[in-house]
């Protein structure tokens, strides 16, 4: 299990994800020595996995899918749990609520073409023959 980062390394890895270069994402970090150092922060074990689970987000951010927001969701709550706190878990709890209140509130997926009601147009006569009564 990932242990937390601090937040220059948090910020190193967000950095990372979103496709920056090691050098500019220790930079725009905060890092000072950019020679280096830089490169055994880019390297840690901790890091590579917050890097890795901020790419999976990246990825997924604007699909409509519950799946991987419940599988980053579980890992919360697994890591939160490791904090052996109220408070930590009330917060991954109250996460997972706001998420799924998100999620369903988005607009419903448009009916493709194919799915759509056919309008059909009818004449008079047309209208008459199928549906006036038989007799």
């Amino acid at each position: 299990m990932a242990a937390r980062t601090n937040p220059r390394r948090e910020a190193f890895a967000q950095c990372m994800a979103e496709g920056l270069d090691i050098v500019e994402a220790g930079r725009k970090a905060g890092f000072k020595d950019l020679k280096g150092n830089i490169y055994k922060v880019a390297n840690d074990e901790r890091v590579q996995a917050k890097i890795e689970k901020l790419r999976g987000i990246i990825e997924w951010s604007g699909t409509r899918s519950v799946a991987p927001l419940l599988e980053m969701l579980r890992i919360e709550v697994a890591e939160a749990a490791t904090l052996k706190t109220a408070a930590g878990k009330r917060v991954v709890l109250d996460m997972i609520s706001k998420a799924a209140d998100l999620k369903l509130r988005l607009p419903p997926d448009p009916v493709p073409e194919s799915e759509k009601p056919r309008s059909v147009t009818l004449s008079v006569e047309e209208w008459s023959r199928q549906f006036s009564p038989r007799g």
